[in-house]
């Protein structure tokens, strides 16, 4: 019997890993799970390691954690997203960005800006042209701490509570809705648009009530979602676009392990059970 491993800094009885979990013993596997927090070495003491076919590395506490399974299995393990693994932090959004940035000049990115001094909210305008931005944390996920920021002492209260090596600030696009752009191995899965849960929302993510539907994605937007992919080495990936009010389509940001919970709703599929047969069934 094949044996997969996860390893999660969240209870296994997590909405996604609980799916993974599910899609793992429908296809017979052996499931071995680390709780990154409180059982780091408990492969490594049991002498497991060499026996774990496959892994997904669902989240991890940091970086470390992140090269130490990923290095410590041995090379015979299919490991989902291992080469990006290797090469970014896959929480450090500032990283990832820059390396697009500098590596696909094709890739229409939001104008971004972070620093490890702290940016004043004058140099920040006269850089995006504006009297206000977002603003949101480096290494943050599900939407939060994203705020606009139209003052001084807005910025100010931000810094009181995020350090500056861990904030970046993107261009303010007002929309009503943004899209999710899902692949799996070279191929898009489709495209879900997300609604803002209300008005005075800023966010679409599906964790903070956004409303999923399906979207027609068109051949120019796929094409940018696997750009992004494949120059960061993501098997599977969320991209999120959105489109300013001319109808350009901007890359907001990469998630290296998308929730799917919105789109097995939307699209009435199962994407773990697509993504354990990618795993299973590729070379990576």
């Amino acid at each position: 019997m094949k044996t997969i491993l996860f390893t999660t800094r969240n209870e296994p009885n997590t909405k996604t890993i609980s799916k993974l979990i599910e899609a793992a013993k429908r296809l017979d596997l052996n499931i071995e799970i680390i709780h990154t927090k409180s059982s780091i070495n408990k492969l490594h003491k049991n002498n497991k390691l060499k026996h774990i076919d496959f892994a997904i590395h669902r989240d991890v506490d940091c970086a470390p954690s992140q090269n130490f399974y990923v290095n410590q299995l041995p090379s015979s393990t299919r490991q989902l997203n291992k080469d990006f693994l290797l090469k970014f932090n896959k929480y450090d959004k500032a990283i990832q960005y820059s390396y697009l940035s500098q590596t696909n000049h094709s890739i229409p990115l939001i104008p971004t800006i972070w620093s490890f001094d702290t940016l004043s909210y004058e140099y920040i305008c006269k850089y995006f042209q504006d009297n206000k931005f977002l603003v949101k944390p480096s290494w943050g996920s599900f939407g939060n701490g994203i705020q606009i920021i139209d003052s001084q002492s807005k910025l100010d209260e931000y810094y009181k509570t995020n350090r500056p090596y861990n904030i970046i600030f993107q261009q303010y696009i007002p929309i009503e809705w943004d899209i999710r752009v899902l692949i799996i191995g070279n191929k898009v899965l489709g495209g879900m648009k997300r609604n803002k849960p209300h008005e005075d929302s800023i966010v679409t993510n599906i964790s903070k009530g956004g409303i999923g539907e399906k979207f027609v994605l068109s051949p120019e937007v796929e094409k940018i979602a696997l750009d992004v992919s494949r120059t960061l080495s993501l098997e599977y990936a969320g991209v999120d676009i959105l489109f300013d009010s001319k109808h350009n389509p901007y890359v907001i940001e990469v998630n290296s392990s998308p929730q799917f919970y919105g789109f097995n709703k939307t699209f009435n599929i199962q994407v773990e059970d697509l993504l354990l047969d990618y795993l299973i069934s590729s070379k990576g």
